[in-house]
């Protein structure tokens, strides 16, 4: 029967260290040698005090969630390396964008941060890798535009000796630990950083689009009309013609409304 001490520790010990031979179940040591049990961890905590080690969840809290428009959000992500996580993205295919961040649960250490990377089984089964961008303590979340990186090469990334199963039609996004100085000199994929001109396009596209057919759902012919001298009715072709002034002067130059 284990000891008091053993399950305490059991209870309390990092999930991603290695059990001490004391507190394996069947295991030899029963206390004897390293100090017995609490010996054992000490050395484990020095070990970890004085590396680059990083866990990525500790007792059971996750750090990084993963979102796709439409869909649950994922924070969850599958570990499969000390410092490297996955999320996997079903459907790839019919992705354009996703959103990668930190949960708030716990920060990155001190002079750290996370590199992101999108992959995806090219027609022969082989998974492409290639850089997205990163997260960091100071920017804890970003989105980035996949729809353009489903094809094309890959670049180097240190996903390599993980062994990550690749599902037809099922992409993977990869969070890799590193040190600041490491992302710093690294170059991500040019055509997944999100303008914030697109984005305020396609939101007055949007806006236009809504407003015209909010207006448009209220016309009526002139016979159809009640006399109100409190109302002003404004003519439809009116409204159409603005509605197509503004898309074409957006068109030239999304930021024509500043001048």
């Amino acid at each position: 029967m284990r000891s008091r001490v053993s399950l305490s520790i059991l209870a309390l010990r990092d999930p991603f260290l290695p059990l001490a031979p004391d507190v394996v179940p069947g295991g030899r040591g029963g206390g004897r040698g390293r100090g017995g049990p609490l010996g054992y961890w000490s050395e484990q905590a020095e070990v970890f005090k004085n590396r680059p080690h990083f866990r990525g969840v500790l007792q059971g809290v996750a750090m990084f969630g993963c979102l796709v428009a439409g869909r649950l959000v994922q924070t969850v992500a599958q570990q499969v390396a000390e410092d490297k996580f996955v999320f996997d993205l079903p459907e790839y295919e019919s992705v354009n964008h996703v959103v990668v961040f930190m949960l708030g649960t716990i920060p990155f250490p001190e002079g750290m941060g996370g590199s992101v990377y999108f992959c995806y089984p090219d027609e022969n089964g082989v998974a492409v890798w290639q850089l997205l961008g990163f997260v960091t303590n100071e920017k804890p979340s970003a989105i980035f535009k996949i729809s353009s990186l489903k094809s094309g090469k890959g670049s180097h990334h240190p996903f390599g000796a993980m062994n990550i199963p690749q599902t037809p039609s099922v992409a993977q996004i990869g969070i890799s630990v590193e040190m600041l100085e490491i992302l710093a000199q690294q170059t991500p994929v040019a055509s997944a950083a999100v303008s914030s001109v697109d984005s305020f396009t396609e939101f007055t596209q949007k806006m236009l689009d809504n407003f015209y057919n909010f207006a448009s759902s209220f016309a009526v012919t002139q016979a159809q009309m009640t006399p109100n001298p409190s109302e002003a009715f404004i003519p439809a072709n009116v409204v159409l013609k603005w509605y197509e002034n503004f898309q074409r002067r957006l068109a030239q130059n999304p930021l024509f409304w500043k001048t």
